[in-house]
């Protein structure tokens, strides 16, 4: 990875976070344009626990608060 070599990890993967963050909105509204309601509910919740996840890999804890709908025990059927 050039880019890996150039800099170092935390830089790194804050710029890949950053991208990450500017084309999940682009997928969510690509799939709500198509009419695909579990398309979009999947990307955006997906969305949210890669970002809880990064967080929780360098913070000990966080605050997080969501709607019902977003905090589930297991996969849409």
């Amino acid at each position: 990875m050039e880019y890996l070599r150039r800099t170092t990890a935390d830089p790194y993967e804050r710029a890949l976070r950053s991208l990450l963050f500017t084309a999940r909105p682009d997928t969510v509204n690509r799939a709500m344009a198509r009419g695909d309601l579990q398309g979009v509910m999947f990307n955006r919740d997906a969305a949210i626990v890669d970002t809880v996840e990064w967080i929780l890999r360098r913070e000990d804890r966080i605050v997080l608060a969501a709607h019902n709908a977003h905090i589930q025990h297991g996969p849409l059927p």
